[in-house]
């Protein structure tokens, strides 16, 4: 492993490493754990948000073997912030799932897939707009004009939106 971190440095390892174990644990839970069409038990639930904690806390521990006390501390902090800041998302895909009344049995597979999808689309998009940024630089203005002229029209806009669902 040492010979490795000197080779390539211990950024890039960490990120092979965090890349390697979030595949295996995807592959882990399409593979075993979406199998039936039953709905999820609590205890199913909590083994896997332990799996899906582990393997965060595994890496942060990793931050901070290799970069120090203070980059592994703000590795946890923005981990839990992260975490608690999620929780409103749960009651966001209840509330659609109820919508579309998609049956019980089907949550974990529609949330599964629906956030890869999110998670893949932003990947794709962020490195997107880094190669749009790189190599035209003038699009910021543009989007930053975006950004200035829908701030704008929210904030003298006297109509409420409510949504109904």
């Amino acid at each position: 492993m040492n010979d490795l971190i000197q080779r390539f440095g211990d950024s890039d390892v960490l990120y092979v490493v965090f890349g390697v174990a979030l595949l295996i644990f995807l592959v882990l839970d399409v593979a075993l754990l979406q199998r039936s069409n039953k709905p999820m038990s609590i205890k199913s639930a909590t083994i896997q948000a332990t799996g899906w904690i582990s393997m965060a806390l595994g890496y942060g521990y990793l931050v901070y073997h290799f970069h120090g006390t203070e980059s592994g501390l703000e590795y946890v902090s923005a981990y839990l912030m992260e975490y608690s800041l999620s929780m409103d998302n749960i009651f966001v895909f209840i509330l659609i799932l109820s919508y579309f009344k998609v049956s019980d049995k089907y949550y974990h597979k529609v949330l599964f897939y629906g956030i890869l999808g999110a998670i893949i689309f932003r990947i794709i998009f962020i490195f997107l707009g880094i190669v749009i940024v790189e190599r035209f630089g003038w699009v910021l203005y543009i989007f930053g004009a975006i950004l200035i002229y829908t701030g704008v029209k929210i904030l003298v806009s006297k109509e409420e939106n409510e949504f109904i669902p």
